[in-house]
């Protein structure tokens, strides 16, 4: 199948973004090859990248397998776990829910010691703090820390952003065309759309919140007045609103960027629309765990995570934007996104997004009528 692309619009224009044809088809994932070097007793090196020592490789072959806690969209976390397991021969065990609902459970567990993860992955940086603070998270710098801007990890390695996914707005193509879909965050506004818009609830993790937060900063809190009285499907999370927007349960969402891309590569009637005002960015924080049952592996998983490898990984199998300033713009099969920086990307201030988060969570639920 071939797709009309990833569409913005400027002004009162709209364009499709260049599609580069690939060797593979609907459905299929196009993780790049690697030169990988995994001769015993040397160190691990991928495309003449050093991403474990000798000792480390060795010690994480010894353990064999590693467990992921992960709040990150299922296909786009095994996209990326089974290229590491390709690269390495090391299995990993993947445990996925929610952000909001994964943080209970490892609060939960770490709190009574019985903690089963290696590595966790979760989106929301005032949730990723109070895990901190919690004391679950271990100290790790990674081999090429230094190509990663500050914003990008942590000043004691207790965390890295390891992709930088971006919400936008998305329409189901056969309910909907490209002339009447919404260019802006304005337009899901307009009266055509009322009962008709899916959302995640804001509390469910970094991407809802993201785009209730930039909603309520940059227009307003009336914005989240009139989207309220538009009497949006609220579903639990970011990852079913595009399942939902392609069955036709809503004719347009606001939606995750790769996730929709995912599911158009799968044949699903979707099309993604980065808006006009801004798109905001909510990273996903990858972490050791300071009890980790096999601390090695969970190691390699982080440095291989962030290796310019594994950014390309996360940029094409998962296609999501990425922090690592030499990997490639997002792409799977013939999607192809433009660089972070053309499609008004949004960055909210951490220590606001901290400060402000469970008070304004609380008052979306209430204007918009939620009980999660």
């Amino acid at each position: 199948m071939s797709h009309p692309g990833i569409l913005r619009r400027s002004a009162a224009l709209l364009f499709a973004l260049t599609l580069v044809l690939v060797a593979c088809g609907e459905g299929e994932e196009a993780v790049p090859e690697a030169e990988v070097q995994t001769e015993e007793g040397e160190a691990f090196v991928v495309d003449g990248e050093e991403i474990a020592d000798a000792e480390l490789y060795a010690a994480a072959q010894e353990e064999g397998s590693l467990v992921v806690y992960s709040g990150f969209p299922e296909a786009a976390e095994l996209a990326i776990q089974q290229a590491f397991s390709d690269d390495t021969g090391i299995s990993v065990e993947n445990v996925r829910a929610p952000t909001g609902q994964l943080v209970e459970r490892i609060l939960s567990e770490g709190g009574a010691g019985q903690l089963g993860a290696d590595a966790i992955r979760i989106s929301d940086i005032a949730l990723v703090t109070e895990v901190d603070e919690a004391g679950i998270y271990a100290a790790h710098e990674i081999p090429n820390a230094d190509v990663y801007e500050d914003q990008y990890k942590d000043p004691d390695g207790h965390w890295y952003a390891s992709v930088i996914p971006t919400m936008g707005l998305s329409y189901n193509t056969e309910l909907v065309s490209e002339d009447e879909a919404p260019a802006s965050w304005e337009d899901m506004l307009d009266p055509t759309w009322q009962g008709n818009i899916c959302v995640g609830q804001a509390g469910a993790g970094g991407s809802t919140f993201s785009w209730a937060y930039f909603q309520r900063v940059e227009l307003g809190l009336e914005y989240w007045e009139a989207l309220a009285e538009q009497d949006p499907l609220i579903l639990s999370s970011t990852a079913t609103v595009a399942e939902e927007n392609a069955r036709g349960e809503c004719a347009v969402a606001i939606n995750h960027q790769g996730t929709t891309a995912l599911q158009m590569n799968d044949g699903a009637p979707l099309q993604f629309v980065f808006a006009e005002e801004g798109n905001t960015v909510w990273p996903h924080y990858l972490s050791l765990t300071a009890e980790a049952p096999n601390p090695n592996a969970g190691a390699l998983f982080l440095n291989w995570s962030m290796s310019l490898r594994g950014q390309t990984v996360a940029a094409t199998a998962a296609t999501d934007f990425v922090p690592h300033p030499d990997a490639p713009s997002p792409a799977l099969g013939d999607i192809e996104f433009p660089p972070l920086a053309e499609v008004e990307p949004y960055f909210a201030d951490n220590d606001e997004w901290v400060e402000v988060r469970a008070d304004w969570v609380q008052e979306w639920y209430t204007m918009f009528g939620y009980t999660p």
